[in-house]
């Protein structure tokens, strides 16, 4: 690959989400390429995290994207995708946990083994793409004037 083809490709990366999913459902060739290499670690770290096996995380990964793909044309709050992104995939682990359940096909886990999975879901510290988005947040809200906000019963004079 020559560095042209590595400028274009890294060029969308770079682009706020709103924009990518724009592009993803105008059609753009590279759109959908470089919504999921943004965010096929957020993806992928939830299941690898609550305990899941890299076969499972994958599926489950493969399983959120499908999801992604079918609902891009009606997520609302499209520069949220991330949320949408962490609370599907939690969800999607829990789907499998309760499938494997239901089926009652002998797991290649035992019952401790699930149990923890779901603990470790339930009690997840944030992921460190959570932790940046959290962090991008609070700096866009001190560089806006510099205001801060009123809290419930603090008044504005007492506040300094």
């Amino acid at each position: 690959m020559d560095r042209a083809d590595a400028d274009s490709r890294a060029k969308p990366l770079l682009v706020d989400d709103r924009a990518l999913v724009e592009s993803c459902l105008g059609g753009e060739p590279d759109a959908w390429e470089a919504l999921i290499l943004r965010y096929q670690r957020l993806i992928y770290s939830i299941p690898i995290r609550s305990g899941f096996s890299p076969v499972d995380a994958a599926d489950i990964f493969q399983s959120v994207c499908l999801k992604l793909f079918q609902k891009l044309t009606t997520l609302r709050k499209q520069e949220k995708i991330s949320s949408w992104l962490m609370t599907t995939t939690t969800r999607e682990c829990w789907r499998v946990v309760e499938k494997r359940r239901r089926e009652a096909q002998p797991s290649i886990y035992d019952d401790d083994y699930e149990r923890d999975i779901v603990n470790r879901l339930a009690s997840a510290e944030p992921l460190a793409d959570q932790r940046r988005i959290a962090l991008e947040r609070h700096e866009s809200h001190s560089r806006i004037g510099g205001r801060r906000r009123v809290r419930k019963g603090e008044h504005k004079r007492n506040r300094h």
